[in-house]
């Protein structure tokens, strides 16, 4: 690429977990549903204010459902645990993270079969990412407070409605900075396949870790997965990838097809190459994501037409519903620990 992001983050994730790296494989998570054609991912400020709604309390739902809620917890140990145990390295990064988002969108769909996990493009917002309609009350709710030690206090992740596991603590946020722009992105997609050495550095390092950490608190962190914005920013990196893939086949194979090994945490069952076409993934699932047409204007959610076109409406709405069912309680996973702020030790 020519052009340059915008801006470092002045930190870097954490890279020592608090627990020894997992030596029990995760429970693949197998498709529940039945499927006809590929997954949808679609980009979440372009999607209705029902679809937002709705995957806001899926993922209240399956922390909160105790069958759902034990795969759920499985699932965070499985990134914590294996945060220092190579997920982070150019033979893992990418593959590993498309079975991961794989996984948490299998477990959504135990609750509701229509649930895809968004990405967000915050190319689109680069000199100003946290102006963005995503951090809404009625999405994914606004920085931390710093005289609550950098916890959420607003929209339905607040303190008291959502735990980041494994010690039931706030979410936290400490927005700073910008991201890098659009025409960045574009350059590094148009990497050549010879060069992907180069291209995965690049979206690992200043595409995926510095927005990371530009958000801050828990996403800045061997727990960012326990934040809901990780499950869109990390599909965005997939989708990134995904771009780059789709130049060529030379682009598909990349890499990956001469350096094949099992990706950690599934006891050998799957293999880095086993995620290198997102139409044959795993369990016979076809991903495919959407292209954003515009960006949306702060407070603007959009609407789609019956053509697929973006009309953009103006107006707000009602907050993100809570999770079906009465018998589910947002702290349902006990008290939270209001001990000091230890995220990344």
């Amino acid at each position: 690429p020519t052009t340059t992001p915008t801006t470092t983050p002045t930190t870097t994730p954490t890279t020592t977990p608090t627990t020894q790296p997992t030596t029990t494989p995760f429970p693949v998570i197998t498709p529940s549903c039945a499927e006809t054609g590929c997954r949808l991912r679609k980009e979440f400020l372009h999607m209705t204010e029902p679809e937002q709604s709705k995957f806001i309390g899926a993922l209240h739902a399956v922390t909160n459902i105790p069958n759902l809620k034990t795969q759920y917890d499985l699932l965070m140990a499985t990134h914590l645990n294996n945060y220092n145990s190579g997920t982070h390295t150019i033979q893992q990064f990418l593959p590993w993270h498309r079975w991961y988002l794989l996984q948490m969108e299998n477990l959504l769909k135990q609750f509701d079969c229509e649930i895809t996990i968004p990405y967000w493009d915050w190319s689109r917002y680069d000199t100003s990412p946290f102006t963005a309609p995503l951090w809404n009350e009625n999405l994914l709710g606004g920085n931390g407070n710093p005289s609550q030690g950098g916890c959420v206090t607003s929209g339905s992740f607040a303190r008291g409605s959502w735990l980041v596991r494994p010690n039931s603590t706030c979410l936290r946020r400490d927005f700073s900075g910008t991201m890098s722009s659009a025409s960045f992105v574009d350059g590094t997609v148009a990497t050549p396949a010879s060069q992907f050495v180069s291209f995965e550095e690049t979206l690992r390092t200043t595409l995926h870790e510095a927005p990371q950490c530009n958000v801050g608190g828990t996403m800045c962190s061997p727990r960012s997965s326990n934040a809901p914005e990780y499950w869109l920013m990390t599909a965005y990196t997939d989708s990134i990838w995904e771009r780059f893939q789709n130049t060529s086949t030379a682009h598909r194979n990349a890499y990956y097809s001469t350096v094949a090994q099992p990706l950690i945490g599934t006891g050998g069952v799957v293999q880095n190459t086993d995620v290198l076409d997102s139409a044959q993934l795993p369990g016979g699932v076809c991903v495919e994501y959407q292209s954003m047409l515009a960006p949306v204007p702060t407070g603007t959610p959009p609407v789609t037409t019956t053509d697929g076109g973006i009309v953009i409406i103006g107006g707000g709405g009602a907050g993100a519903p809570a999770p079906p069912g009465d018998s589910i309680s947002l702290l349902g996973n006990g008290e939270e620990d209001e001990g000091p702020y230890n995220d990344g030790l």
